[in-house]
């Protein structure tokens, strides 16, 4: 996204942002709503943002929202509430790798 792009956000929506690009967000003040949002780093984060991001970064991706993947982003956010043991962060990375995986499914 570039300049002061504004978008309004609906269900089954998501931006998949490139990392150090500034960005806010709110919800709206008479129907607010619940977001999932990660940021991830690493050797193959910029690999798996092309694969995901296929077309203009300004457009918001449609997903299917499944019970399965929501499941695993929960999965994936409680290992790394529990702790940051070495065991919850490798879990915590492969959950990552099939949530981000999936989305392009």
């Amino acid at each position: 996204m570039h300049g002061a792009a504004r978008h309004v956000v609906k269900a089954n929506q998501l931006f998949l942002l490139p990392a150090h690009l500034a960005h806010r967000y709110r919800a709206d003040d008479h129907s607010p709503w619940t977001i999932y949002w990660l940021h991830f780093a690493g050797a193959e984060a910029l690999a798996f943002y092309r694969h995901v991001q296929r077309g203009d970064v300004s457009e918001p991706l449609l997903i299917s929202p499944t019970e399965e993947r929501f499941h695993l982003f929960e999965d994936m956010s409680r290992h790394l509430d529990m702790s940051f043991s070495l065991q919850d962060i490798v879990y915590a990375n492969q959950c990552l790798r099939c949530f981000l995986t999936g989305l392009t499914s």
